[in-house]
């Protein structure tokens, strides 16, 4: 009895967790170059359970496993290829493909998708957040408005080239960190890849959350969540009424 109390308890604390998931995926559905989150969810520690023999302990018999309840035991992110559409701004910056651009937080180098840039009362050009694109010369300097960036990357005023976007990607993404809703910083063991890629500029790449698709999973997440909740409540009566009955022997 307390064994499957404890079990819908867990399972409403996991579903609850995974209900901030996807609450933040659909916060963000309109936030460019964001990445998705999904909820994974394990079982606790099984144990082997046996039928015990009371004349002959030898010759108890195995008949299962049992778990004692569910927990979120990770969260992944999908780094999916976002729709990527036209705002006609020469700032922006959308990758049609594999990489991320490289920018710097203070001391930190971070990584992003969102191409939404700027340039800053120095000239630098910056993030919407005020960190500094990096390209292969290092902080990138636009004195003029009037430039263009290739497919490649390169940033040219006129006919001179400035500089070219610095891009990096990497085999196993799993180990980046998220930092924020559209930053990420890799661990230093993280080996980088040249990634395959596009640049587009004018073009900003959106979320790759599925509205509908988060929508569908938190009306289920939801319902299991009430599910475990009705559990507890008999769970609870159950227990008040053996409760006043053993109060009742005489």
């Amino acid at each position: 009895m307390i064994r499957g109390l404890y079990t819908s308890t867990s399972g409403m604390l996991t579903q609850q967790l995974n209900m901030d998931v996807i609450s933040n995926n659909l916060s963000n559905v309109e936030t460019n170059g964001y990445k998705k989150d999904t909820g994974v969810m394990s079982p606790f520690h099984r144990e082997l359970l046996y039928h015990l023999d009371s004349t002959n302990i030898l010759q108890s018999r195995l008949i299962g496993e049992s778990a004692h309840g569910v927990q979120l035991s990770q969260v992944i992110t999908s780094y999916g290829q976002g729709n990527i559409y036209q705002t006609g701004n020469p700032l922006d910056a959308a990758i049609d493909g594999d990489g991320f651009f490289v920018v710097q937080d203070g001391e930190e180098i971070k990584l992003t998708r969102n191409g939404s840039f700027k340039i800053d009362s120095e000239d630098y050009l910056v993030t919407g957040e005020g960190y500094r694109v990096l390209g292969h010369g290092g902080f990138i300097i636009i004195e003029d408005e009037d430039f263009t960036i290739t497919g490649e990357g390169v940033l040219f005023e006129g006919d001179m080239e400035v500089d070219t976007l610095l891009l990096i990607d990497f085999e196993n993404k799993d180990n980046l960190d998220k930092d924020g809703h559209t930053l990420f910083s890799a661990p230093q063991d993280l080996i980088p890849v040249q990634p395959q890629f596009n640049i587009k500029q004018g073009y900003l790449e959106r979320s790759n959350v599925n509205t509908a698709q988060e929508i569908a999973d938190l009306i289920t997440t939801s319902k299991i969540y009430g599910a475990n909740q009705r559990m507890v409540q008999s769970y609870d009566q159950i227990l008040a009424q053996a409760v006043r009955e053993i109060g009742n022997l005489k």
